[in-house]
């Protein structure tokens, strides 16, 4: 994500949010609220308390059709090295198409025929 981004999500400037990462200026705890809602992670990872990104309950949503974000991250760590380059090339051309399109797909919902 651009720092462009960040700080509109924030309504900040671009400049606070490289501030921040420079580490001049520390955010207030409402702004690492809305950081780790933005980034999907916990406020814990983003003051480097934790190498934990995700919380018990994220890891235990359903993802996919059979199992857990948490299942799928056990299987990518299991990956050999060929099999992770190649995963990362099929994530890297996704995120390229997100990227162009400006959001990500959405599921279509069925109709119900009654």
């Amino acid at each position: 994500m651009k720092q462009t981004d960040v700080a509109a999500h924030l309504g900040v400037s671009t400049g606070t949010i490289s501030n921040y990462e420079c580490g001049r200026y520390e955010p207030d705890l409402e702004t690492v609220r809305q950081l780790s809602r933005l980034f999907n992670v916990t406020s814990d990872y983003l003051l480097e308390l934790t190498d934990d990104k995700y919380t018990a309950l994220q890891l235990q949503r359903p993802f996919g059709s059979h199992s857990t974000l948490e299942d799928c991250l056990s299987v990518l760590q299991r990956l050999g090295k060929a099999d992770q380059r190649a995963l990362e090339v099929v994530i890297r051309t996704f995120k390229e198409k997100y990227d162009t399109q400006g959001e990500l797909p959405r599921e279509k919902k069925q109709k119900i025929h009654a």
